[in-house]
């Protein structure tokens, strides 16, 4: 990897603004509490009225579960949010390598599941919030296992010096995403694919705020064959 081809997206956040959802997570059991009430109560509903249903109502009850089941979805991904992106920890020096492998560690299912291979260059030490670093790389690598294409996963993490920063690359030979998507997929609750795959679209905007926190950016490479490949900057130590 060259460092002159590295150009990361604009981002004017400082790394001081903080996490973008205003409440921690404690406050969001306010809000998942009605939630659950009402799919309890949907249920309730449809065994005390299953006797004689009409195909109207089944319709009815399907669509009211299945949104309330979104809803479940989506508080569970606002959770998610707000405890990783908005609880970081102090900053250490760190081995980038033993970030890596405690990522792995993480997401152990998933790599022995799909037989997934990864391999990674000699990469730096880092002065930051370590759980949260391990937390962007075992969504990056997730990511690429999880939206993999007919071939086992083949994901290669690279690093390179640019200026101050380093420069990580996560480059997998999966299904690939659209590069006018490149903007998109950060968004809280952006999927592409809808309900094709699980998750509730929050993973890459955590990442996002993660790198944010520690002075980089995250973006989307330029794709020249198959595959995605995820760069983010992190200032050298």
């Amino acid at each position: 990897m060259q460092a002159q081809a590295l150009k990361p997206q604009s981002d004017e956040r400082s790394r001081d603004e903080g996490c973008l959802i205003p409440f921690h997570a404690d406050s969001l059991h306010d809000i998942a509490s009605p939630v659950n009430q009402l799919s309890t109560m949907l249920a309730l509903f449809q065994r005390r009225y299953r006797v004689t249903p009409d195909r109207d109502d089944e319709a009815i009850f399907g669509m009211i579960e299945s949104a309330a089941g979104r809803l479940r979805n989506l508080l569970g991904g606002l959770e998610k949010y707000a405890r990783e992106a908005d609880a970081p920890g102090p900053y250490r020096l760190c081995d980038a390598e033993g970030l890596l492998v405690a990522a792995l560690l993480s997401i152990g299912s998933p790599i022995l599941d799909s037989g997934a291979v990864i391999t990674h260059d000699k990469l730096p030490q880092l002065n930051c919030d370590p759980k949260q670093i391990v937390y962007v790389f075992a969504n990056l690598i997730d990511n690429s296992i999880k939206f993999r294409g007919e071939s086992k996963p083949e994901i290669h993490v690279s690093v390179a010096m640019n200026g101050d920063d380093w420069v990580f690359s996560v480059r997998d030979n999966g299904i690939g995403i659209d590069p006018r998507h490149g903007e998109k997929i950060f968004h809280l609750f952006k999927r592409l694919n809808g309900e094709k795959y699980p998750g509730a679209g929050v993973g890459l905007a955590i990442c996002q705020e993660i790198i944010a926190r520690h002075g980089g950016r995250i973006w989307l490479g330029d794709s020249s064959g198959p595959g995605a490949t995820f760069l983010f900057t992190l200032p050298r130590a």
